[in-house]
């Protein structure tokens, strides 16, 4: 009898099933133990202040934040195994390995960010700051979430749906982004240029390390 090689894809490695669902089950228990975190998220995606809301505790609960991360790095880094993965093994040590990536361009980020911060703003600036970058991401990647179950498990969507979906998805995130930081920051002309070095240096750079770095991997 001849034997016929299964092809490896998201829709047959049984390790995707299972983290789609574990990431499901991150996202609403972070939901629960920050109660109304995703509805205020989308509330609140063109705001550029902290807005009292009946629907989240004033208290922050760090296992709400955790849980958050977790769930925003392991979105991130599917997506981009997804997106740069032509052929040939789709491997959770691969995953993996891009997901190390991820954690590793994020914790980059934070220290960088904190760094201006210290050396331009206030620690209040820089916390208002870090709440509305976290409740824009979490109201994205809450997003990207039905739209990778389409990419992942519908194989009469092609690879060059899953890139338009991720370059729509990417350009509204960078569209609230950049509203918000003009609210923020924009006082005179020369606010626009440091607005867009920050977009340069601390936002395209790290997504094209990213990128990169899963190309690589891939």
């Amino acid at each position: 009898m001849e034997i016929i090689n299964r092809i490896s894809g998201p829709l047959s490695e049984p390790w995707v099933a299972w983290l789609m669902l574990f990431l499901l089950a991150l996202l609403l228990l972070a939901n629960r133990f920050r109660p109304g975190m995703i509805h205020t998220s989308f509330l609140t995606l063109f705001s550029a202040k902290e807005r009292d809301s009946i629907f989240v505790q004033s208290s922050i609960d760090i296992r709400g934040q955790v849980l958050a991360f977790i769930y925003e790095v392991s979105v991130i880094a599917l997506s981009a195994y997804l997106v740069c993965f032509t052929a040939g093994q789709f491997a959770f040590v691969t995953y993996m390995k891009i997901l190390g990536v991820v954690i590793g361009v994020f914790a980059l980020k934070f220290l960088l960010s904190a760094y201006l911060s210290f050396v331009y703003f206030d620690s209040s600036t820089f916390s208002m700051c870090l709440s509305q970058y976290s409740s824009l991401l979490m109201a994205v990647l809450s997003a990207a979430y039905p739209l990778l179950l389409v990419a992942l498990f519908v194989p009469q969507v092609s690879r060059t749906a899953v890139l338009v979906m991720a370059v729509a998805l990417l350009s509204f995130f960078f569209v609230c982004l950049l509203v918000k930081l003009f609210r923020i920051f924009f006082k005179d002309l020369l606010a626009c240029f440091y607005i867009l070095l920050y977009l340069c240096t601390l936002e395209f750079l790290p997504l094209a390390l990213i990128v990169f770095g899963a190309l690589r991997l891939v």
